[in-house]
């Protein structure tokens, strides 16, 4: 975040009028806080980034069940069930955004509708 906000990188991706597609940290930092590093984040998704409380291996990384709860996004897709790769340390909190959701111990979302 300190860099997109030096390059004014943060205002820019909030004014954005087409799809921006956040993977990982760049999801992360949609949101708008994260306990990563006590952050204010862009808040374009009401929602906070939390530590897994239940990690046994920090980051969790492996294949996990999807379920999707708004299917627009993966129109044309048999998705159901469909397993993504998951490194999990920290995970953004399930919001009215969401598309998708994850579990891993505790669910967690994977995706988001536009904001």
């Amino acid at each position: 975040m300190r860099y997109l906000k030096e390059k004014e990188l943060d205002r820019l991706i909030i004014s954005l009028k087409q799809p921006v597609l956040g993977i990982c940290l760049g999801q992360q930092l949609m949101c708008r806080y994260s306990e990563e590093g006590d952050t204010s984040c862009m808040g374009i998704f009401d929602s906070e980034v939390r530590l897994s409380p239940q990690v046994e291996t920090v980051p969790h990384m492996g294949w996990n069940n999807s379920f999707l709860l708004k299917v627009w996004l993966f129109e044309g897709f048999s998705c159901e069930g469909m397993l993504l790769l998951c490194p999990i340390s920290f995970y953004p909190e399930i919001s009215s955004c969401t598309t998708a959701v994850c579990d891993y111990i505790l669910p967690f979302q994977r995706c988001y509708a536009e904001g």
